[in-house]
């Protein structure tokens, strides 16, 4: 049958159309030979005849497929982390119950997984804080704190603002009053010159001192003002002003001549004659003034420059304060960035992942069975090394059992998860154990240029029998079902393919009759119309005539492969790989 179907599968459409035409006119000859023979009108069934009455039944297209019991909740355990093994508490065999210790790693393991977690909670608590400090980086008393920096900063600059112009004004005054000082002093200095020898000294002139001075224009005061040459002018005329010395003579000559107290040159130990004048003394005297005067103006000219400019740096330093104080209050009061809040999240998340990943790895560190079932492997001893992958122990649930069977490429569309199996078992003989598909494999797999597809099938396991994994098993797949349907064998229609007929005994007479079909299995097809309960229908015999029940079987071959093609049922199909389409057996009754 499988060879019938590949075939179809290759032809065209207009081919189907000839075949169909080609098998209409079969059927219709080889009816009208039995027409000629027996007649529509004809009484009773001939000898290769027999009667089937028509009652309602079950019509159930199946498939087939073999394989081996396999436990299906199955938990491979690992530790999850590197270590050394501290003790095993199973063996291979052992019933445990769920939530049983089986194994577990030494104390150093422990140890140090538990230092991982309290780390990772450490790590979690910073990136909480830091994600609040970034969407919120304030508080209302940091705002207020800020706030009042700013009013502190406002008055610092106001006040150092009026520091400074008062500097200014202070030290203008000082400064302007040791110029006078020592603009008086120096009018002194100069007028002390010009008084005795009529000389008026220019500023340059009034920094040098009095021998200075002296020296330079050639002056001996004790030549000039040799008492010697005291009232010599009463007795000679009154001398001219000589071009060539920077000195008045006249002026001498008048001291000298009028003056009528003593006048000193010089003075021993600064002893000013008690009638008169010391000229070099009143000179020293002005000079000291001068001086004085001099380095005071440059003492306070220093130090106003000194003020002013502490002034103007406390000045430039309360708009820095008041500056950064305003941006600390503006930052405070501005949203956080974005891109800062989605950082620290990011962040808050990859810690909480550790966390769980480090807590997860302690918990780890002792296996506890998932489930109530059977140690089906251990994989260690204690003290031996192993990482994050090795298998320690393996723990399966009996009592979930599933056949691991294929179908092939042809069936695979009309499988479907859920759909209801029959299971048999050679360790089992004589019972059919019950189960439905439970997965599809959704890709194929290719032996020997044979296409299948794995599929599961889980299995009900009967009371009180302990199944063991791996035991053979065939399992026969429903694929499509009707129930309770009026049906009659295949072997009983006649006709053609889009007007099929059976033949109904009605009052000891055989009469051909149409009928609408509806689905159909190996033997039997449902009869939507044309057929009651109780009625009997003509099947052809065994012993029938070859040419006759040649035709008949490619008719309702072909009709039964148009149906599963077409609509979704069987049809004649071959099974599964590893497995045997299910023979046909006749159902009756409901």
């Amino acid at each position: 049958m499988g060879v019938l179907v590949d075939a179809l599968k290759t032809i065209r459409l207009w081919q189907i159309g000839v075949l169909v035409t080609v098998l209409a006119g079969a059927a219709g000859a080889i009816y009208g030979g039995y027409a000629l023979v027996g007649g529509s009108g004809s009484t009773g069934a001939s000898a290769n005849q027999q009667l089937i009455p028509v009652v309602f039944g079950n019509v159930v297209n199946q498939v087939s497929t073999s394989g081996s019991l396999v436990f299906a909740n199955r938990a491979t355990l690992t530790f999850g982390t590197q270590g050394t093994v501290g003790v095993v508490l199973v063996t291979e065999g052992q019933e445990v119950k769920e939530g049983q210790p089986l194994a577990s790693l030494d104390a150093a393991a422990v140890a140090s997984l538990e230092k991982a977690v309290a780390q990772a909670r450490v790590n979690l608590r910073n990136a909480e804080d830091a994600l609040a400090k970034t969407k919120v980086p304030y508080t209302p008393d940091d705002v207020a704190k800020a706030q009042s920096q700013v009013d502190s900063a406002k008055t610092s600059l106001s006040n150092a603002a009026i520091d400074l112009k008062l500097a200014q004004k202070d030290w203008d005054a000082k400064v302007k009053a040791a110029r006078d000082a020592l603009a008086t002093a120096t009018e002194g200095y100069q007028r002390v010159y010009a008084r005795w020898l009529g000389i008026a000294i220019t500023e340059a002139e009034a920094n040098r001192a009095p021998d200075v001075l002296l020296s330079s224009w050639g002056v001996d005061l004790g030549a000039l003002f040799n008492p010697n040459r005291r009232f010599t002018g009463l007795r000679g005329e009154f001398p001219p002003d000589d071009p060539a010395t920077p000195w008045s003579e006249p002026l001498v000559y008048v001291w000298l001549t009028l003056y009528p107290g003593e006048i000193a040159p010089t003075c021993a130990d600064g002893i000013v004659p008690s009638r008169g004048f010391c000229v070099m003394k009143e000179m020293d005297d002005a000079w000291d003034p001068y001086q004085k005067a001099q380095d005071n103006l440059d003492t306070v000219e220093t130090q106003a420059k000194k003020a002013i400019a502490s002034a103007e740096s406390a000045l430039a330093r309360a708009k820095d304060s008041l500056a950064t104080a305003g941006k600390v209050l503006v930052d405070l009061q501005a949203a956080p960035d974005p891109l800062d809040v989605a950082l620290k999240e990011a962040e808050l998340v990859s810690a909480r992942v550790a966390l769980d990943q480090a807590t997860q790895r302690r918990e780890g560190a002792t296996l506890m069975a998932p489930m109530t079932g059977i140690v089906s492997l251990v994989n260690v001893s204690a003290g031996q090394a192993v990482n994050a992958n090795t298998t320690i122990v393996e723990v399966v649930d009996p009592t979930v059992v599933e056949v691991n069977g294929v179908v092939d490429e042809v069936d695979v569309l009309f499988v479907r998860v859920g759909a209801k199996a029959d299971v048999t078992m050679d360790a089992l003989r004589g019972q059919v154990l019950h189960g439905t598909v439970s997965s599809i494999a959704s890709a194929a797999q290719t032996q020997q240029g044979v296409v299948s597809y794995p599929i599961r099938i889980h299995l009900q396991a009967p009371a009180g029998v302990q199944l063991q994994e791996g035991l053979s098993a065939t399992a026969t797949i429903v694929i499509q079902e009707e129930n309770n349907v009026l049906r009659v064998p295949l072997q009983a229609l006649y006709g053609t393919f889009d007007k099929p007929t059976v033949k109904v005994m009605n009052s000891g007479r055989v009469e051909e009759r149409s009928v609408v079909l509806g689905n159909s299995d190996d033997y039997w097809v449902a009869v939507r119309q044309g057929l009651a309960e109780g009625e009997q229908v003509v099947m052809e015999a065994q012993k029938a005539t070859a040419g006759q029940l040649g035709a008949g079987q490619a008719f309702r071959q072909f009709q039964g492969q148009l149906q599963g093609g077409f609509t979704g049922g069987g049809g004649f199909r071959d099974g599964g790989q590893g497995g045997q389409r299910a023979q046909p057996t006749p159902r009756s009754g409901r």
